[in-house]
């Protein structure tokens, strides 16, 4: 009977331990997922802000003019 009620808990913490592990792995992925979402978004503003300051610094040098060419 002893052994039963062994085997019991230890099963159970086991599943508790995947259990917990897996919840963490979970939220660290999605911890990952909206760093790289942000940081994309970042990327974006930061290109949009470069080719907007380029535009508006060099009039003249145009990224359209100097590509039809």
């Amino acid at each position: 009977m002893v052994v039963v009620v062994v085997v019991v808990v230890v099963v159970v913490v086991v599943l508790v331990v995947v259990v917990v592990v897996v919840v963490v792995v979970v939220v660290v992925l999605g911890v990952v997922a909206v760093v790289l979402v942000v940081l994309g978004v970042v990327a974006v503003v930061v290109v949009v802000v470069v080719v907007v300051v380029v535009e508006n610094a060099a009039p003249n040098i145009t990224l359209r003019r100097c590509c039809d060419t």
